[in-house]
């Protein structure tokens, strides 16, 4: 009786999938991002007070919150109250820091001071005197309570919530602004005492210059909430979210160039890249790289890699900035498990209409077996994780039609789906194995529409299924995007962000644990609009920054930069050849513009 014979019925497979249980307890410190509409967080309230207007409601939807004095005749002054209601952070967790943040638009040179408040307040809905219940700068709630001073500017020095004052004597913190810029302000100490009395009232933001058109202007849109906690004793270790996007290039260069130069990294604007895993003595320039070794019939050793893994550790040994790079496994090079006399090159690799074998043959712990010499070679290098691409580059794995190991045994396409969630269960247990809590990015994306092929042949949302639900609980997952590449709308890429976590998880079969595991990444194609001797005619360097704030403004994790394609010319990042410095230069001030 062979192997093949003895894999598990699909009952037998969601059992197995259903009882599998990952991660680990009494976790370490946790950090998460709070922020309106990422990852579906709605949970911040803004709000400003009108000294002109004391008892107006003050709601305008072209700015959320406004603070200090516009140079008008009255020279008005303005305050603002945010709070971030709704944080999944566990009852008995210790704060151990907390930073709030937004991006200002401002006159003068305001000096911002944030309070900690110790009354709770309400949001407006009109721009006209407040309906009843709703905050004013005379009144807590309009018509029923009043603030201790107008203002909320009666102080206390005790943490004494729901009395006479109405805001903490002393500020958390000040920040002086000097130019546009985001404001980060520390708040560790209040949110700290709000949440051990289970009281999220949030803050009052004030100008402590006094001067005249010295001011704030933001939307709450901008407002991020950044917390590190220790979880209570006993608690199930969770994957971390990433609590801002990082840029990473798709490929800068071989490792052994990049060693040989480690200061001309600090000139460019990316923090990673993604690379292939040279193998020490490879006879061609990709012939038993671990990138297009994975899925195919030969068994990787690593002791093969010691080389690249050195160098990956060279290259993101402190002080470098360098340190978001992931390990590239193609699924579709060669992408059959169809043995040959001599190891396949990219020239002789199966084309996407060629009969391959992968998910119902034995040969498959092969596999098994790279994917956890690919994860452990992650791991020790001290990468962040895998990039997954599932392009069909070669065998083409995904297309029920072109399994010839599933028409050998009169396997049907149901059955092979079923078998397919299988074997990406399989390979989510060999890279916990040996590397549990990396990032996976998947390209194209984790699920994808099901339309065409992809809705009555294509086994790709069923090998992410398998994934998704067998990998533990302390991974990341990212959605590429390669839908992106060419976005220059902001509206494009929040559409894109919603369909990940609206669309994708009706289309998952496991759709809470992608949901908590789940981050939402771009992709962006630097020369997608063609290059010449005059790239700016082609895309101007304003336009690629434009494009880089959207995405980076929008993303949860990782937005990586492409950057390839035809043409004589191509722009190469490491070597700076074919980038004018205006490109490199705006790439670095939309990041810090972050």
């Amino acid at each position: 009786m062979t192997k093949t014979s003895l894999l598990p019925t699909t009952a037998v497979i969601l059992l197995a999938i259903t009882a599998h249980v990952a991660g680990e307890r009494n976790p370490g410190l946790i950090t998460k991002e709070y922020a309106v509409g990422r990852r579906g967080y709605e949970g911040a309230i803004g709000k400003w007070l009108i000294k002109k207007n004391p008892d107006y409601g003050a709601n305008r939807e072209d700015r959320d919150l406004m603070i200090g004095q516009h140079a008008n005749p009255d020279r008005d002054v303005f305050r603002s109250l945010i709070k971030f209601t709704n944080l999944d952070i566990p009852a008995e967790s210790e704060i151990v820091s907390a930073n709030f943040s937004f991006r200002a638009d401002l006159g003068g040179a305001p000096r911002i001071a944030i309070y900690g408040l110790l009354k709770d307040w309400t949001s407006s809905t009109t721009w006209s005197t407040a309906l009843a219940g709703e905050t004013t700068w005379n009144s807590q709630h309009h018509l029923e309570s009043r603030w201790g001073l107008p203002g909320a500017d009666k102080s206390s020095s005790e943490e004494r919530y729901d009395g006479d004052a109405d805001r903490l004597s002393t500020p958390d913190s000040v920040f002086h602004c000097t130019t546009i810029q985001r404001v980060k302000l520390d708040v560790t100490r209040s949110l700290a005492s709000q949440f051990a009395h289970g009281r999220l009232y949030g803050w009052l933001l004030t100008e402590t210059t006094g001067r005249a058109d010295t001011y704030v202007n933001s939307r709450i849109s901008s407002a991020r909430l950044e917390v590190t906690y220790r979880p209570p004793p006993g608690a199930l270790a969770t994957a971390p979210p990433t609590t801002k996007p990082h840029l990473i290039t798709f490929y800068l260069a071989p490792t052994k160039q990049i060693v040989q130069n480690l200061d001309r990294l600090n000139e460019l604007p990316f923090e990673g890249s993604v690379f292939h895993g040279a193998r020490n003595d490879r006879a061609k320039d990709w012939q038993g790289d671990i990138i297009n070794s994975v899925f195919g019939p030969e068994k990787l050793a690593l002791e093969n890699y010691s080389e690249f893994i050195e160098d990956v550790q060279t290259i993101q040994s402190p002080p470098s900035k360098f340190v978001h790079n992931f390990l590239r496994v193609n699924t579709c090079v060669p992408g059959t498990l169809i043995e040959r006399d001599i190891p396949y090159t990219w020239e002789t690799r199966p084309r996407s209409n060629d009969d391959v074998t992968m998910w119902w043959v034995d040969e498959f712990d092969t596999v098994i077996h790279n994917m956890k010499v690919a994860a452990e070679t992650a791991r020790q290098a001290g990468m962040k994780g895998i990039f997954l691409e599932g392009e069909e580059y070669g065998g083409n794995i995904w297309t029920y039609a072109n399994q010839l190991d599933a028409r050998e045994r009169g396997k049907t396409y149901a059955e092979s789906c079923a078998q397919v969630r299988y074997r990406a269960f399989q390979l989510a247990q060999a890279i916990n194995e040996a590397y549990p809590d990396m990032t996976m990015i998947v390209y194209f994306h984790i699920y994808r529409e099901p339309a065409g092929l992809l809705k009555s042949q294509s086994f790709w949302n069923h090998f992410m299924d398998g994934l998704v639900e067998g990998v533990d609980q302390r991974m990341r997952l990212v959605t590429a995007n390669s839908m992106s590449y060419g976005f220059d709308g902001l509206e494009q890429f929040q559409e894109e962000y919603e369909w990940a976590y609206k669309r994708a998880p009706q289309i998952s079969l496991v759709p809470e644990k992608y949901l908590r595991q789940v981050d939402v990444g771009f992709g962006l194609w630097f020369n997608c609009h063609g290059w010449g001797r005059d790239p700016e005619f082609y895309s101007s360097s304003a336009s690629w920054q434009s494009r880089v704030e959207k995405a980076l403004s929008i993303a949860d994790s990782y937005v990586w930069v492409f950057t390839g394609g035809g043409g004589k010319m191509l722009p190469d990042w490491w070597s700076g050849g074919n980038i004018p410095q205006p490109y490199v230069d705006a790439t670095l001030n939309a990041v810090d513009l972050m």
